[in-house]
C-alpha cells in the first residue's frame, strides 16, 4: 500500500457518520430531522401571526367607507352585480319562514314589501340558484328595488 492510500484511510476513519448518532435510524429520518430544526422563520406561526396583525392595523387605520342612500341607489341603477347583491342581502335578512313562502309575515325592519315579497323572494332564489336573467327582468328588478335603498344602506353601514 502507498502512504497516501493509509492517510486516507485514516482520514475516513476520524469522520463521523451522520447515522451513527442514531442506529438503527435510516438517513431519510435524519435528513427530516435536520430539515425540521432548519425550519424557515417565514413559515413559523409567529411570524405568520404578526403578518396577520399588520394587515389588521391597517384596516383598522383606514376610515370604514359610510354609504348613504343616493350612492346605493346609482350602484342599483348602474351596477346589475350590485342590484343583485342588494337582492340576495336583505333575502338573506327575512326569516326562514318568509323565505319558504315568499311572503312578508314579520316585522323585523328588513324585508321586502307585502307586494314585493313573491318577485324578490323568487328572483334571490334564482340568482342564489345560478340563473341568467333577461335585460326587461333586470329592469323590473330595479324599478322594484329603489325603494329599500334605506334598508340596503342600513345593512352596508352595519347597523342591522
Amino acid at each position: 500500500m502507498k502512504l497516501t492510500d493509509l492517510k486516507k484511510k485514516e482520514a475516513k476513519a476520524g469522520r463521523k457518520n451522520p447515522v451513527a448518532k442514531n442506529m438503527g435510524v435510516n438517513r431519510a429520518a435524519t435528513y427530516k430531522d435536520r430539515k425540521k430544526s432548519q425550519q424557515n422563520p417565514r413559515k413559523s406561526l409567529k411570524h405568520k401571526a404578526r403578518m396577520f396583525e399588520t394587515i389588521e392595523m391597517v384596516f383598522e387605520a383606514e376610515e370604514k367607507k359610510v354609504w348613504t342612500k343616493d350612492e346605493i341607489r346609482e350602484k342599483i341603477k348602474t351596477d346589475t352585480r350590485w342590484l343583485m347583491r342588494a337582492i340576495a342581502a336583505i333575502y338573506k335578512k327575512q326569516t326562514e319562514d318568509e323565505q319558504s313562502n315568499r311572503v312578508t309575515s314579520h316585522v323585523n325592519n328588513v324585508c321586502f314589501n307585502g307586494v314585493d315579497a313573491e318577485f324578490l323572494s323568487q328572483a334571490a332564489e334564482r340568482y342564489n340558484a345560478g340563473w341568467n336573467f333577461s335585460e326587461k327582468y333586470v329592469e323590473a328588478l330595479r324599478r322594484a328595488m329603489l325603494k329599500y335603498s334605506g334598508q340596503l344602506t342600513k345593512i352596508a353601514n352595519g347597523k342591522v
